[in-house]
């Protein structure tokens, strides 16, 4: 863990980062979420190392596709290697003419390189752009740019904030991607996870908080009249709800008898929780009720794909070797 000045005071300070008492070491460029920070906030280290890896990356495209066509090999470059150069570009946006046109040059010199390899006569950077119907580079950050500032303002389906005061996305925006195929859907709707406890896969259960907002307000209200007047409609989580999941475990058991503290006390108190349930089962054709007692929580069980530590909740993969060794001792003191 590192830590980093930026250079905006006009009387230059010495400043010390520390951590429960241990003092960090400083550094002139951090990377926070793929985007390289240097102290005067130019970014020429990202966008340099951002053209270096897809100059990597073209020489493979054209190694591999070496007997492709022009439109396959442009095809690959803007599925492979445009999107790295434009993430984060609403961050790193550069201004200077030098930067833009270091960014530039990357597709002008793809383009370039592919005309060269099919023999085609080659006028000008523009006229290429033209005639696949591409757009340069600045243009296409210039529409991010204000694709994120009409997000932020207009549709609100960005947070921002004006006069201290936090706009929150629209309810209606969390159901666009609702049953379409290739896009993230939010289990939750927009609402807010209060409590979540895992204790194995398909075994899990949390409890969503009780909202404030009052634009989720109206609509869970006006979800739960229609509910009521339409017994029929699928019943939408609401604020307050809590959702338990327990593989080979009854329904109607989970819903009705099982809570988030049972799941919690299973994990820090390592209880065992049996539940009853009644099943119908066939033997030889002899179909008959069962009553089974069986065990609904179980968090001592060997069904973990890692190795679990004395703190019920931190793990290490299977094959470290500290858990062979006295380390793992050490660590869990």
């Amino acid at each position: 863990m590192e830590g980093i000045e930026f250079d905006c005071f006009i009387v230059r300070r010495i400043l010390k980062f520390t951590l429960n008492g241990l003092s960090l070491p400083t550094t002139s460029t951090i990377r926070d979420l793929g985007v390289y920070f240097s102290q005067d906030l130019t970014f020429s280290r990202h966008i340099e190392i951002t053209i270096r890896k897809c100059h990597m990356r073209i020489n493979i495209l054209f190694r591999i596709l070496t007997h492709s066509s022009f439109e396959v090999i442009l095809k690959c470059f803007l599925i492979y290697v445009r999107p790295i150069i434009e993430y984060g570009t609403v961050v790193f946006s550069p201004i200077t003419k030098v930067m833009i046109r270091k960014l530039e040059s990357l597709q002008k010199s793809f383009l370039h390189r592919c005309y060269k390899k099919f023999n085609m006569s080659y006028i000008s950077y523009f006229d290429c752009l033209d005639t696949w119907k591409l757009e340069s580079l600045e243009y296409r950050r210039l529409i991010n740019d204000l694709l994120c500032i009409h997000k932020s303002l207009k549709s609100k389906e960005m947070c921002s904030y004006d006069n201290l005061r936090t706009y929150y996305p629209d309810v209606a925006n969390y159901e666009k991607n609702k049953k379409v195929v290739g896009k993230f859907k939010d289990e939750l709707n927009g609402l807010i996870m209060e409590k979540l406890v895992a204790l194995k896969p398909k075994q899990y259960g949390y409890k969503i908080a009780q909202e404030t907002r009052e634009n989720f307000i109206e609509y869970y209200n006006r979800k739960h009249q229609e509910e009521m007047r339409n017994p029929k409609l699928p019943r939408t989580q609401k604020p307050g709800d809590e959702s338990k999941k327990s593989k080979g475990i009854k329904k109607n058991v989970v819903k009705n008898e099982l809570t988030v503290d049972d799941f919690k006390s299973c994990l820090f108190g390592k209880t065992i929780v049996r539940k009853m349930q009644y099943c119908i089962r066939s033997v030889k054709h002899q179909i008959f009720t069962q009553c089974q007692n069986k065990v609904v929580l179980n968090n001592e069980s060997g069904d973990h794909k890692r190795y679990i530590l004395k703190d019920s909740h931190s793990t290490m993969a299977f094959g470290n070797c500290h858990i062979k060794s006295g380390v793992l001792s050490f660590l869990e003191s």
